[in-house]
């Protein structure tokens, strides 16, 4: 008898519900779900627009900051720099861009200096490495190097006339 109740306390099988409202209820949730990721995707895609320059000049200016707080002792200590990614690459193509557009000082002189030859050239290889790595980059890289690009013609233009 001890073995029967052991059997009829844990059943070998399970009860699913499979009335249209169980449907709804998981169709809903799916819903749900989505629209989370959507408003996730959206708020990505938000934090992507921000400037280029103001994007740029946050990290020129952090970095500066720090090279101007290091003392003469620490300047044999290893340096820590961030990981290298496919954006860090483009934003640091970029910032070599706008120095030599003169937007930004160079971080050794400290001097705003134009050399639109050497501008014209670091944005005609930004121009290549998009043509070279189409259908290769995620769609955020995509708009990272074609909004970095436009506004590095414009400014080009700009200085040239």
């Amino acid at each position: 008898m001890a073995g029967e109740k052991d059997k009829n306390n844990s059943p070998g099988f399970k009860i699913t519900d499979k009335r249209f409202s169980s449907k709804i209820s998981e169709e809903v949730r799916e819903t749900e779900k989505a629209a989370k990721e959507k408003v996730s995707e959206d708020e990505q895609m938000e934090e992507k627009k921000k400037s280029l320059k103001e994007r740029i000049f946050s990290r020129w200016k952090a970095d500066s900051h720090n090279q101007n707080d290091m003392l003469p002792e620490d300047s044999n200590k290893e340096a820590h720099f961030p990981e290298i990614d496919f954006s860090s690459f483009i934003i640091s193509l970029g910032t070599q861009a706008m120095m030599h557009l003169g937007e930004i000082p160079d971080p050794l002189s400290r001097k705003k200096e134009k050399n639109l030859s050497l501008a014209k050239q670091t944005i005609d290889l930004l121009a290549m490495i998009q043509e070279k790595t189409k259908g290769n980059l995620t769609i955020q890289e995509e708009q990272l190097i074609e909004n970095l690009l436009y506004e590095l013609r414009i400014k080009y233009v700009k200085e040239s006339k």
